[in-house]
């Protein structure tokens, strides 16, 4: 499930932000959860072996017309503003949506902004073929070591193997950790008609192998999550096609794509599912 936020500043005729704006953005969402649940996904979050997941993603931010740049760093966007947020699970999209009505502000950088509407979508997919959109790049890595220790990022490209192995092995990653949550979870998880308990796995159908590709062009895009960060995410946008288990389907529209998604990458759309 998702929702559509809509931003207007409280003054002004334009919102300023620097082009990694990302942290703002999730600091935002954060600021909207209730402590307990805020706390969990700072935390431990949503287990699996040694990964952590958020279980939500949001967009890059759209406006009526694309931001101009002002120098290399800087955005000015024409308001009104809006982002999708998406997430599997539903008391994140409850809690950030009674507070968006409740007319809590949101802080991004130096603009104070005030929800105009929120709309709620829940895209739901019934078979095993989708053509999804990125709403933010999809990003794909790893983290190895150089000789004196230290981390680096190795990312992929959507025509290495790597990239789709790495894409599918995550989606996989994610579904068992959201089945087997210990967060008390009160509302029913997005596609499902009633609470699962958390002890009890959702069966994959193992018959259907699990696919991911490019659908067309994809263009690479780079950025950073803050302005402070010293090193680039590198991502993909453009259109996918990805097959396999419903169950999995429907996740990655909820969840996200790929790595950083409560980072503000890997939110896709649906473009169509596709019949066999």
């Amino acid at each position: 499930m998702r929702l559509s936020i809509h931003l207007i500043p409280r003054s002004g005729l334009e919102v300023r932000l620097p082009r990694a704006y990302h942290h703002f953005l999730q600091s935002a969402v954060y600021g909207l959860l209730s402590e307990e649940l805020a706390d969990f996904l700072h935390g431990p979050g949503f287990l699996y072996e040694k990964r952590s997941f958020r279980l939500f993603v949001f967009s890059t931010l759209r406006s009526p017309r694309p931001p101009r740049s002002m120098g290399k760093d800087i955005l000015l966007f024409d308001p009104p503003l809006s982002f999708i947020l998406s997430s599997p699970v539903l008391d994140i999209l409850e809690d950030c949506a009674q507070g968006l009505l409740a007319g809590r502000s949101l802080r991004l950088g130096n603009n104070d902004l005030v929800c105009s509407g929120v709309e709620v979508a829940a895209p739901k997919t019934t078979g095993t073929r989708l053509r999804l959109h990125t709403c933010s790049p999809i990003t794909c890595y790893s983290t190895l070591k150089k000789q004196d220790g230290q981390p680096y990022a190795v990312y992929y490209e959507p025509q290495e193997t790597t990239f789709a192995e790495q894409i599918t092995a995550n989606l996989r990653k994610k579904h068992a950790a959201l089945r087997g949550a210990s967060f008390p979870l009160t509302l029913p998880l997005s596609g499902e008609e009633e609470t699962p308990s958390p002890q009890t796995p959702f069966p994959l159908d193992v018959s259907v192998p699990l696919r991911f590709r490019p659908a067309g062009k994809v263009h690479r895009v780079t950025g950073r999550f803050s302005p402070r960060d010293t090193f680039l995410i590198k991502g993909w946008e453009g259109t996918f096609l990805l097959e396999g288990p419903t169950e999995l389907l429907q996740l990655a529209l909820d969840a996200g794509l790929g790595a950083k998604n409560s980072s503000g990458w890997g939110c896709v759309e649906l473009a169509e599912e596709v019949n066999a």
